[in-house]
């Protein structure tokens, strides 16, 4: 692969992860809640859930998945049921806020599995992944068509591993000027009614 393919690939990437969603949200809202530690813990539940289906892209189960419509449908409800509890809970938790701001450990550790199951369990991705990387393999590469893949995965992770750690280092820097209870508990609730919007409108597509 050449070197200006790999950097229309990278550039592309960024461009990718950087777009609006819930592993974007939810990555925001985990820093500014409980510090970047936190945003770092969201980062590495999503990029281990991208390596693992990554792996399915590259060794052909994921587009077996994507082939078959009752599993896809099958994960598409679990996804949405997933958002739709995420968000209700972010609304739920909106009404706790008090003064302060603190780091809970405990939180860290469910932070990472919501980041891991955000990502893992969405079809969506899957379903991109298999349109996305293929578009940048070639023939006439020095490496096959699989080793092509595995390279390209690498630099799609690393790509989203930059932009979700800028998200939550921007957000761990907006922490103090969003101290306040009344302004954290107007994000939560905006967070938690997109998630629970997203969540409906996939439900109801689903099914």
């Amino acid at each position: 692969m050449s070197l200006s393919l790999m950097f229309y690939f990278l550039l592309a990437s960024i461009m990718v992860a950087a777009l609006p969603g819930p592993a974007m949200m939810l990555t925001i809202q985990s820093a500014v809640a409980g510090g970047w530690q936190q945003g770092i813990k969201v980062t590495a539940g999503i990029l281990l859930a991208d390596v693992v289906l990554l792996l399915l892209v590259c060794i052909g189960l994921g587009e077996i998945m994507a082939a078959s419509p009752r599993l896809v449908a099958v994960l598409n409800i679990a996804a949405a049921l997933y958002l739709l509890y995420l968000g209700l809970r972010t609304l739920a938790d909106a009404r706790r806020f008090s003064g302060g701001l603190k780091v809970d450990t405990g939180r860290q550790v469910a932070a990472a599995k919501e980041g891991f199951f955000i990502t893992l369990i969405n079809p969506k991705t899957i379903i991109f992944l298999l349109a996305f990387l293929p578009q940048f393999v070639r023939d006439s590469a020095a490496i096959g068509p699989q080793g092509q893949l595995l390279v390209l995965s690498a630099w799609f992770v690393l790509a989203v591993a930059a932009v979700m750690a800028a998200y939550t280092f921007a957000a761990h820097a907006a922490r103090k000027y969003l101290a306040a209870p009344l302004c954290r508990r107007l994000m939560s609730a905006g967070f938690g009614l997109v998630l629970v919007f997203i969540g409906a409108r996939s439900l109801i597509e689903a099914v």
